[in-house]
């Protein structure tokens, strides 16, 4: 007697599943508050685009999952949609938000479904996840290209320049705890692309209903960021727009909750993992300003590949 799968989920449920995914929460409510967050931050900074294009860039990822009937259980999961979201988001932040860029959206976030369907199998072996790395792929090709397309408007933060040292000496932060509570919580929203600290509490909020643990290593990136950040002399500006948070974030909720076991042995390594992500942002900082592209979430997705990659060798039995 063959054993009956359980039925699919309804559309609005995967999508939301989808949302939550972006920090790794197969969880509707949490999906449900990061849109109220990204609807906020959007709504705030006067560009409601980006909350728009999260919302079709969600739709469009998704939809191509269901055409070309990929991998049930990921496509209820939400796993097809949290690229697609951040695509989404992305592309309204670095162009302006003319008719083009609806077309160019939705085929990015439909080919960021099959860059991670393909991923997914080139990592099978391997068992490490593609995490979003198809975002970030799919994002630097569309806004490289813009810059060949005449049509396609360039918003003010895709254009090149060279990155410089512009202080001779370390500069001065404020000593305000509101510096440090803003930087610490636009980091966590900058995951979204929205620097906006209520828009990172409302991330924070989503990330506890799901689960306490992510939240906690979350925060504990962020801060991380901020941390090394200002330790090292990065601009005050950069600090407390988030800038520094959002990838450490990501990546000790990746190592420390979600891809590695409950030990302290492991807390700490994703703590560590989130340090060196600070170092790893500022060096592709470096690389991908003077070619007109942010570095979005790719210093995370290098920085929890190796130390995925470390721990799966270290799971190994002796042979």
């Amino acid at each position: 007697m063959t054993e009956q799968k359980p039925p699919d989920n309804s559309l609005l449920t995967t999508l939301l599943k989808g949302s939550g995914q972006v920090i790794f929460c197969d969880h509707p409510v949490t999906g449900l508050l990061f849109l109220l967050g990204i609807a906020w931050g959007s709504w705030t900074a006067g560009n409601i685009w980006v909350f728009l294009g999260a919302c079709v860039g969600l739709m469009a990822s998704t939809l191509t999952a269901y055409w070309l009937e990929l991998d049930r259980d990921a496509r209820n999961a939400g796993l097809y949609g949290y690229n697609g979201i951040l695509v989404g988001a992305a592309l309204p932040t670095f162009l302006h938000p003319e008719w083009r860029l609806w077309i160019l959206l939705m085929v990015a976030a439909a080919v960021s479904t099959v860059v991670l369907s393909a991923a997914a199998r080139f990592f099978e072996p391997w068992k490490v996840p593609a995490l979003t790395m198809p975002f970030v792929l799919v994002s630097w090709m569309v806004l490289r290209a813009a810059f060949i397309f005449a049509d396609v408007k360039l918003g003010p933060l895709s254009a090149p320049h060279l990155v410089v040292k512009l202080q001779a000496e370390s500069p001065i932060y404020p000593i305000s705890p509101l510096f440090w509570l803003q930087s610490v919580l636009e980091g966590v929203g900058q995951i979204f692309l929205i620097g906006d600290p209520w828009t990172g509490l409302i991330f924070l909020i989503g990330l506890a209903v799901a689960s306490r643990r992510i939240a906690a290593l979350a925060l504990a990136g962020s801060v991380i960021g901020v941390v090394v950040a200002v330790l090292f002399g990065a601009r005050p500006e950069d600090i407390s727009s988030g800038l520094y948070g959002f990838n450490p974030a990501l990546t000790a909720a990746a190592v420390g909750a979600v891809f590695g076991p409950a030990t302290l042995r492991c807390q700490l390594l994703a703590l560590l993992a989130a340090v060196f992500t600070v170092i790893t942002h500022a060096a592709f900082q470096v690389t991908t300003a003077p070619v007109g592209v942010p570095t979005l979430t790719a210093p995370f997705v290098v920085v929890t590949w190796v130390f995925l990659f470390a721990m799966k060798q270290e799971s190994r039995p002796a042979e």
